[in-house]
C-alpha cells in the first residue's frame, strides 16, 4: 500500500511537470526538494518517514531533467555526477538506471556498462519487484523477501530491498533510448484519450519496470561496444524476464 501511494505521487508530480517548460519544471522540483528536506529534518515522525520516501522521487527527477538540457554525446562532468548521487543513496535501482540511461545517451558506454553491472548485482530473491500501474503484472514475492519484511521497517524495506519502475516525463526524453522514447506518444487521437480511465494516467509517460529495463539497457550498451557475447546474454535475460512477467499476468 505504501509503495502504491508512492508510485501515485510519482505520476502526480510528472503530470504537473508536463504542463511546464523546462525552467519551470526545474524550479518546481527544486522547491519540492527544499520542502521535503525541511520535513525530513524538522517534521513529525510520520512526516519524516513520508519525506524519506518522496525524496526518492524528486532526487531522481532533477538530475534527469537537467541532463536532458545538455547536448548528447558530451562528456559527463563531475557536476552532473554529483547531481545523481542523492538518488543512489535513497533508492536501490531506479535512480541508478536513470543515471545509466544518461550515460548511454551521452555515449559513455563503458561507464554505463559498469553501472548496469552494479545494478544487476543488487538483484536477488530478497529484492521485491513492484509496479502499481493499472494493467501491469503483479509479481509474487519470494519467501526470503517476505521473511525479511517481518524484521525490517517499511521505509527501510522500500529504500533498500524493493524496485518499482523507472518513469520519464517529456522534459527527460533526450535521456531516454530512442525506441523507448516513443512510448510517450502512445496516445494518437483524442478518441484514444477518451477511452482512458483515471487509472491510466501513467500512459502519458515512459514507464518501464526496473528489471527488464536493466537488461534492455545492457543490450543497447553491449551492442554499441561490439561485445557480441554479452549482448546475446542481455537479450536472453530480457526474454526470460518478459516470460516471467507474462506468466504473472496469466495467473
Amino acid at each position: 500500500m505504501v509503495r502504491h501511494t508512492q508510485c501515485g505521487a510519482v505520476q502526480h508530480i510528472c503530470s504537473q511537470l508536463s504542463d511546464m517548460d523546462v525552467i519551470e519544471a526545474v524550479c518546481c522540483v527544486s522547491d519540492h526538494l527544499t520542502n521535503l528536506r525541511e520535513l525530513q529534518s524538522e517534521g513529525s515522525d510520520l512526516q519524516r518517514k513520508a519525506a524519506d520516501l518522496l525524496l526518492q522521487i524528486f532526487y531522481g527527477l532533477l538530475p534527469s531533467i537537467i541532463a536532458s538540457c545538455i547536448t548528447t554525446q558530451q562528456p559527463v562532468t563531475q557536476v552532473m555526477i554529483d547531481l545523481y548521487q542523492p538518488p543512489f543513496e535513497c533508492d536501490p535501482m531506479s535512480g541508478k538506471l536513470k543515471y545509466s540511461t544518461m550515460l548511454y545517451c551521452s555515449g559513455q558506454y563503458d561507464q554505463a556498462a559498469d553501472m548496469l553491472s552494479h545494478c544487476e548485482s543488487l538483484l536477488g530473491p530478497n529484492v521485491a519487484q513492484y509496479c502499481s500501474c493499472h494493467g501491469r503484472a503483479y509479481i509474487c514475492q519470494l519467501d526470503v523477501f517476505l521473511r525479511k519484511g517481518l524484521n525490517t521497517s517499511t521505509v527501510e524495506l522500500l529504500k533498500t530491498s524493493s524496485t518499482s519502475y523507472v518513469i520519464f516525463g517529456k522534459h527527460e526524453l533526450p535521456c531516454v533510448p530512442e525506441h523507448i522514447r516513443h512510448e510517450i506518444y502512445r496516445t494518437q487521437t483524442q478518441n484514444d484519450k477518451n477511452q482512458r480511465i483515471e487509472l491510466h494516467k501513467w500512459m502519458d509517460f515512459v514507464v518501464i519496470e526496473c528489471v527488464p529495463f536493466l537488461y534492455y539497457l545492457q543490450y543497447l550498451v553491449y551492442r554499441e561496444e561490439g561485445n557480441l557475447s554479452m549482448k546475446q546474454s542481455a537479450v536472453s535475460s530480457v526474454h526470460e524476464t518478459v516470460c516471467v512477467i507474462s506468466l504473472s499476468v496469466l495467473h
